[in-house]
């Protein structure tokens, strides 16, 4: 397959990532392992795709990045749906386990050095954005790595009260409202073509075990171990709680915007001018 490491194309990062040492081969094991069947990947994947099958005219002609592909979970997924996507990932180590699943070209860089401008149609960003403190400065270079009406589509955590030490060990800088996301992308330059949080109806679960867990006393480690058991799920358990996510995303797709849950999801456009405060089909 083909890999592009872009070390001669950008300059070494200026930036300093504190999140380098976690972010290891283990961790990127560990999710390559349990990405395909846990309920919370499987529908957030599909999601991704239904809303790109659904708004983005004649998706299966343009060429799209993933920034964040990590294990290339959701990079496989849109590939095979017919979606022309590419990789892109700042850790080596996550890029090493995409190759296993894709024959697309992988690209290392860093997101707030992006060495595209006026490459892409379609850019994705799925759980990322939470990681990265300069967040204006990502969504500026995603806005310049788009062609003219390029599509920027991402997720992002939700709801400030779900904050808990499962966000701090997983490297969250902020959780995200719906508004304050689309106003982000608005100030940017982009207009929105469709929204909606996600999760909505296993948001009391959520809220529940997030303050129940206790990593009090425990070492990184450790707390990395509770949180990846939490992944782990009988296969009766994985698919109602998939029955029931699979339910809220025809509710998404056909009916209204969920108005709360532990999810963002967002489909934006870039708009012809430098700034626009357009809100597009809103009604879906």
């Amino acid at each position: 397959m083909k890999f592009v490491k872009m070390e001669s194309e950008i300059k070494k990062p200026s930036f300093k990532i504190d999140e380098q040492k976690e972010f290891s081969g283990e961790r990127f094991g560990f999710l390559y392992d349990v990405e395909i069947e846990n309920f919370w990947f499987k529908n957030r994947r599909e999601l991704i795709y239904k809303f790109i099958n659904s708004f983005v005219p004649d998706y299966r002609s343009k060429r799209m990045l993933e920034v964040g592909c990590g294990t290339g979970n959701v990079l496989r997924y849109l590939n095979e749906k017919g979606i022309n996507c590419e990789g892109a990932d700042l850790f080596f180590e996550g890029l090493c386990f995409a190759q296993k699943r894709i024959s697309k070209p992988l690209y290392q860089i860093d997101v707030r050095q992006m060495p595209f401008q006026s490459v892409f149609d379609i850019i994705g960003l799925f759980d990322v954005l939470e990681h990265i403190k300069e967040e204006k400065l990502v969504i500026q270079n995603i806005f310049k790595a788009l062609k003219p009406s390029g599509f920027f589509i991402l997720t992002v955590p939700a709801l400030d009260i779900l904050w808990s030490e499962t966000d701090t060990i997983s490297f969250h800088k902020r959780r995200y409202t719906l508004p304050n996301l689309e106003e982000l992308l608005m100030e940017n330059g982009f207009s929105i073509v469709k929204s909606s949080y996600f999760v909505f109806f296993l948001l009391p679960v959520i809220f529940f075990l997030r303050k129940k867990a206790s990593y009090k006393g425990k070492t990184t480690t450790e707390k990395l171990d509770i949180a990846r058991r939490g992944l782990k799920l009988t296969p009766i358990l994985n698919s109602i709680l998939y029955f029931i996510l699979s339910f809220e995303q025809w509710i998404i797709l056909h009916f209204l915007n969920l108005p709360v849950g532990s999810s963002c999801i967002v489909l934006a456009q870039k708009s012809r001018g430098e700034k626009s405060n357009s809100r597009e089909n809103k009604k879906h």
